[in-house]
């Protein structure tokens, strides 16, 4: 029998939340065991980007986090992604709609804010994405393979709209 087509309601979550919003993230981070220790969870609330519900009984599917990283293999500032889907809705479309979500939230807060960062930068861990895709560029989310991270995973990233190179500092 296949999977019924889950629907799901998004939340901005980059600028803040409300105290509702971010226990139910919480509790849900807890319960699925994504993140280990309290501290750690209230730390990447603070980065959340956006959470998704299940339209059938509003709990939290899934969360997307970002920060405002340098990457030493990229040398310019990026928003570091992860996103985590709970998984009893891992066989949706989710993280998929989870990341196209977040790239319009930071792209937009970007443009208004004079680019802190020139595009997102993801480290792939599941390994169904390499699995998926052998393409340099995924088209339908314009990701850009651009090499291997410290641990061996894929690193792809997506350049936000007339973002511009920042200008390189000395090193000291």
């Amino acid at each position: 029998m296949a999977n019924p087509v889950r629907q799901f309601d998004y939340t901005p979550a980059w600028g803040g939340i409300t105290p509702t919003d971010g226990q139910d993230v919480i509790e849900f981070w807890l319960a699925e065991k994504a993140l280990g220790q309290r501290p750690l969870v209230e730390q990447r609330l603070k980065q959340l980007v956006c959470l998704a519900r299940d339209r059938a009984d509003g709990s939290v599917a899934g969360v997307c986090t970002a920060v405002l990283q340098t990457p030493s293999l990229m040398a310019q500032p990026f928003y570091v992604y992860r996103s985590f889907v709970g998984r009893r809705w891992r066989d949706s479309r989710l993280v998929y709609n989870l990341f196209m979500q977040a790239r319009k939230i930071l792209e937009d807060y970007a443009i208004a804010n004079d680019y802190p960062a020139i595009g997102i930068l993801a480290e792939l861990e599941s390994p169904a994405f390499t699995r998926a895709g052998k393409l340099a560029v995924w088209p339908k989310v314009d990701l850009v393979y651009v090499g291997k991270s410290p641990r061996g995973l894929d690193v792809r990233v997506c350049y936000f709209r007339r973002a511009q190179l920042k200008r390189q500092q000395p090193q000291i």
